[in-house]
């Protein structure tokens, strides 16, 4: 029985020697990248050039077309992530008086802002859904552009927020213009 354990433990031990060994090695080499994975990046770096309106009519590609398309549509939600706390930190830090005009239209980009982040829920819902990758890329591009349009618009208001300071009526304008653009 001991020279049962012994041979086990010799066993143990030289197996977890090469182990190391491998994985030593593979650390040394640096693992280059497959032609076809190079090849993927380099199309990713293309479509990452190309406005989210192309991806309109690509509802119907193959998933394994698809997918490689799908990837740049998941950088984009990142990117626009990012976008969210930076856009929120400007509303929060535009100054206004009690009950003026300034506060109506604060509140009312805020409401636009809430608006542009429910594209973000939309996104998570159908996250874990078994949705065709053409398909998602489809709702996902519109709503990133809805978003990203949203967004835009905020700023832009934010930007030229005093030419607005007591007019009533451009004020009213600039909310039927907003709530057209939803």
């Amino acid at each position: 029985m001991s020279k049962l354990n012994n041979d086990m433990i010799k066993k143990l031990l030289l197996s977890d020697k090469n182990e190391q060994e491998n994985n030593a090695n593979k650390t040394e080499e640096s693992p280059s990248k497959t032609s076809e994975e190079l090849e993927e990046e380099e199309l990713l770096r293309e479509i990452a050039k190309k406005p989210l309106e192309s991806f309109k009519n690509m509802k119907d590609i193959p998933d394994a077309i698809a997918k490689t398309y799908y990837k740049d549509i998941v950088r984009r939600w990142k990117e626009s992530e990012a976008r969210i706390k930076e856009t929120e930190n400007l509303l929060l830090s535009v100054k206004y008086e009690e009950r003026s005009l300034e506060e109506d239209r604060l509140e009312i980009l805020g409401e636009l802002f809430d608006k542009a982040n429910q594209s973000f829920e939309i996104y998570e819902e159908h996250e874990n859904r078994k949705v065709p990758y053409g398909h998602r890329i489809v709702l996902e591009a519109r709503l990133l552009i809805v978003f990203n349009n949203a967004i835009n618009l905020i700023y832009k208001i934010i930007d030229e927020f005093d030419k607005l300071k007591d007019d009533q009526i451009g004020v009213n304008d600039e909310r039927d213009v907003r709530f057209f653009f939803f």
